[in-house]
C-alpha cells in the first residue's frame, strides 16, 4: 500500500462527524475599499457555524484572510478563534454590523458591515 493511502486510510479511521449543519462565509472589506476584488481588500473573514441538531450559532474569525489550500501535504498552519456563541441567530448577526469608531489621525472611521460569501450546507435534512 502506498504511503499516501496509508495516510488517507488512517485519516478516515480517525475522524468521525460531531454534528451536522450549515457553514456561511462573510468578510468585512477594510475602510477604504468598497468592493473586495482579492485579499488585499479584506479586513476580516468570518465563518458561521449553524449545526442543525441544537440552537447554537458560533462565529469563527479566520486569522488570515482566507481559508487554507487543500493539500494532501497538511503542513499549512492556519488559525481562527471562536468570537461569540449565541443561541439566536441575531446575536451573530449584530457582530458583523457596520462599526463607527474614533482614530487620533483621522478622526472617526466607520468599518463598513460584513458581507455575505457563501454558504456550505451538509446535505442532511434537518431532524
Amino acid at each position: 500500500m502506498a504511503k499516501n493511502q496509508i495516510r488517507q486510510s488512517s485519516l478516515a479511521a480517525a475522524t468521525h462527524l460531531l454534528e451536522y449543519g450549515d457553514i456561511y462565509f462573510a468578510y468585512r472589506p477594510k475602510v477604504e475599499a468598497q468592493i473586495a476584488r482579492g485579499f488585499d481588500d479584506v479586513a476580516r473573514l468570518y465563518m458561521i457555524l449553524s449545526p442543525h441538531v441544537k440552537r447554537s450559532y458560533r462565529l469563527i474569525i479566520i486569522g488570515e484572510k482566507h481559508l487554507p489550500a487543500v493539500s494532501s501535504g497538511g503542513d499549512r498552519k492556519s488559525w481562527g478563534f471562536v468570537e461569540k456563541v449565541a443561541s439566536r441567530p441575531e446575536e451573530v448577526e449584530d457582530q458583523l454590523d457596520a462599526e463607527v469608531y474614533e482614530t487620533k489621525t483621522h478622526g472617526e472611521r466607520q468599518l463598513p458591515p460584513a458581507r455575505p460569501e457563501g454558504v456550505k450546507n451538509s446535505g442532511k435534512h434537518r431532524g
